[in-house]
C-alpha cells in the first residue's frame, strides 16, 4: 500500500496492514468482551463491526490486487489512493461511532443510577 500524503510517501507492506488489523481486532474484540454487561447501542454495534471488518478486507485486497495496476499507469496508481482515502475515511468514522457508543452507554448508565 502506497499513499501519499502532501509530498510524504507512506509506504507499508500488505503485511504489515494486515497484522496492523489483526492487532486492532484482538483489541476491540476485548473492548467488547469487556463490556459484555453493558448494554450498547445494537444498530451502532452492527454497523461498527460491519464496516471495521468491510474495511479491513477491502484494504488488504486492494493492495493485493492493484500492486501490478499501481507500477503500470499513473492513472491506476491515483485511483488506488483516492479507494484507499476513502476506505480510510469509512474506517476513522466507523471507529468515532464506536467510541461514541461506548460513551453513550456508559453515561446512559451513569444517569440511571
Amino acid at each position: 500500500m502506497d499513499i501519499q500524503l502532501l509530498d510524504t510517501y507512506a509506504v507499508m507492506s500488505t503485511l504489515g496492514v494486515a497484522l496492523f488489523f489483526s492487532i486492532y481486532f484482538v483489541i476491540i474484540g476485548s473492548v467488547y468482551y469487556f463490556m459484555k454487561d453493558i448494554k450498547l447501542v445494537l444498530w451502532a454495534t452492527k454497523i461498527h463491526i460491519i464496516t471495521t471488518i468491510f474495511t479491513a478486507v477491502l484494504v488488504i485486497a486492494l493492495s493485493l490486487f492493484f500492486k501490478e495496476a499501481m507500477s503500470v499507469s499513473k492513472h491506476a496508481f491515483r485511483m488506488t489512493n483516492q479507494f484507499f482515502y476513502i476506505i480510510f475515511l469509512i474506517f476513522v468514522l466507523s471507529q468515532f461511532l464506536f467510541l461514541s457508543n461506548i460513551l453513550y452507554s456508559l453515561f446512559r448508565i451513569v444517569k440511571i443510577k
